[in-house]
């Protein structure tokens, strides 16, 4: 675990911190925090070095960079979908910003679970709607979960 010492300014196992920027459907972008030295020389490698007077050097030149994830390990966990049934706890409630949210609850055994969520038509061909809600989970059974959803396309009323 990286972590500072009080009496130092220097970090512990720094090359293990990492941070994640805001996930996305298809991809969890990573950037790692820990020592750039290697990628700083591979980056300054050919850049025009100036000497001043005042001593400082000076790089110039196009700057690069690479990033390696070859070691990198997520740990975390992953939920099955819900194989039970669910009832509508509360009456769909429309909001302010042209969503409506439904209270559902597991009646199902084996939480935590995904919720299986979809608005389609009764053949299953079309899509209706879209979900909000980024993966509605149960954490406990009979414990009532929030899912905001676009309303049915052709149940939108204009004007």
């Amino acid at each position: 675990m990286p972590g500072a010492d009080t009496q130092w300014s220097t970090w512990i196992q720094n090359e293990t911190l990492v941070t994640f920027k805001n996930p996305h459907a298809k991809k969890q972008d990573v950037v790692v925090l820990g020592s750039q030295e290697g990628a700083m020389h591979t980056a300054l490698t050919g850049a025009t070095e100036i000497q001043m007077s005042s001593g400082n050097l000076l790089f110039t030149g196009h700057l690069k960079c690479r990033l390696r994830m070859d070691k990198l390990q997520l740990k975390g966990m992953s939920y099955s979908m819900c194989t039970g049934k669910f009832k509508v706890v509360k009456e769909i409630a429309e909001t302010q910003h042209g969503t409506i949210v439904i209270r559902v609850q597991y009646e199902g055994d084996g939480s935590p679970c995904k919720i299986p969520f979809e608005i389609m038509d009764l053949e299953k061909r079309h899509v209706l709607g879209r979900l909000i809600t980024v993966n509605p989970i149960v954490t406990e059974k009979d414990s009532p979960v929030n899912i905001e959803t676009e309303p049915p396309l052709h149940a939108l009323s204009l004007g």
